[in-house]
């Protein structure tokens, strides 16, 4: 199947929950230093694309747990806003999703969170 065939429903996996996303990530408190390290490192995007991608996964992935966990209104927009960031930094620079790439129509329907936990998993169990 190429990026841009349609997809019949079921086709489709289920798409992975936060539970099952950030399963075995750091405790929250750790991650919020580690996505403010990665922030000073990735400076103001003039990084390498690789390195300002792991800020932005990182901190996506970050707001998406809060998110889930404070159920707030605020946290929701900022974890798709977040998202929406990590998509379009690797659309923008050509990194590919897996197993569905930026580009694919699916994330048309999933949104960006559901973007950030594909790639959350990739990231952090690589053999998943």
């Amino acid at each position: 199947m190429t990026d841009t065939e349609e997809l019949r429903a079921d086709e489709i996996p289920a798409p992975f929950t936060a539970r099952d996303a950030y399963n075995g990530a750091p405790e929250i408190p750790a991650e919020t230093h580690a996505v403010l390290r990665l922030q000073v490192t990735s400076g103001d995007h003039a990084a390498p694309p690789e390195e300002v991608r792991e800020y932005l996964l990182r901190h996506a992935a970050l707001a998406d747990r809060v998110a889930e966990e404070s159920g707030d209104g605020d946290d929701q927009a900022r974890a798709e806003k977040m998202g929406r960031a990590l998509l379009d930094h690797d659309r923008r620079h050509g990194l590919k999703g897996s197993p569905y790439p930026p580009d694919h129509e699916i994330w048309t329907h999933r949104g960006p969170r559901a973007y950030t936990r594909q790639e959350y998993v990739t990231w952090h169990r690589p053999t998943a």
